[in-house]
């Protein structure tokens, strides 16, 4: 027996059910997840192992669509954007995009499956990413800082894989374009956390103190969640 079902951040997922699995498995095939799971498993427990794992299936996700781009898909979603991937008769590349859903189109005889294409691929989504990530970011900032009472100078969008985040002496604040592959909700935590460092230029109790009170109690879970994510296209 088996059925599709549709993940906010995963996407479709064909759900196979086979009396011999003792738990849940994921693959990554042919543009979607397959989960092998045992024949009683409900979709609350199929939703809390996602979630529990949520980081390490992006990133498969990720590194299996890096290894072949395929025309006519989405190759990039988040709560942010969407890129998606389209031939056309031009033998040039061309690159648009609106309200956060882009699309790269190739020329039609276009190799995907060529490394040095797959490169120029990710440095299109790159340029996607920073252009989203210089609308989104600066005003989610401007309204917590508003929210929250925070003062800060401006905001910059760099490509730093490093770090989500960083804000200087001086209150300016700088985020990675790789801001745009989070959740919402850890968007704004890597935003709050920064804006606490324009009170606090340290990770001290009064800090996390500080940022605590500005998510609600949550900022340790929060922090831990994002060890789930990774900088990188």
């Amino acid at each position: 027996m088996q059925k599709t079902i549709y993940n906010k951040y995963l996407g479709e997922i064909e759900c196979r059910y086979n009396p011999r699995a003792r738990r849940i498995i994921f693959r990554f095939k042919d543009g979607r997840f397959q989960a092998t799971m045992p024949v009683k498993t409900g979709e609350q427990q199929l939703d809390a192992v996602i979630a529990e794992n949520l980081g390490k299936l992006l990133k498969l996700k990720e590194e299996k669509k890096a290894a072949t781009f395929r025309s006519g898909e989405t190759i990039f979603s988040s709560d942010h954007m969407t890129i998606t991937l389209l031939p056309h008769d031009i033998p040039e590349w061309h690159l648009s995009g609106r309200d956060g859903k882009y699309i790269i189109r190739h020329p039609q005889e276009e190799d995907l499956s060529d490394k040095a294409t797959t490169e120029h691929i990710k440095k299109l989504m790159a340029v996607c990413m920073k252009h989203r990530a210089k609308t989104v970011m600066p005003a989610r900032t401007k309204q917590l800082a508003r929210q929250f009472g925070f003062i800060y100078k401006e905001v910059k969008i760099t490509s730093a894989r490093r770090s989500w985040g960083s804000c200087t002496g001086k209150q300016n604040i700088n985020f990675s374009f790789h801001t745009m592959s989070l959740p919402a909700h850890l968007t704004d935590y890597v935003i709050l956390h920064e804006l606490c460092h324009t009170v606090e230029m340290n990770h001290s109790a009064r800090f996390w103190g500080l940022l605590d009170r500005c998510t609600g109690g949550r900022a340790f879970a929060l922090r831990d969640e994002m060890k789930r994510y990774s900088t990188g296209i």
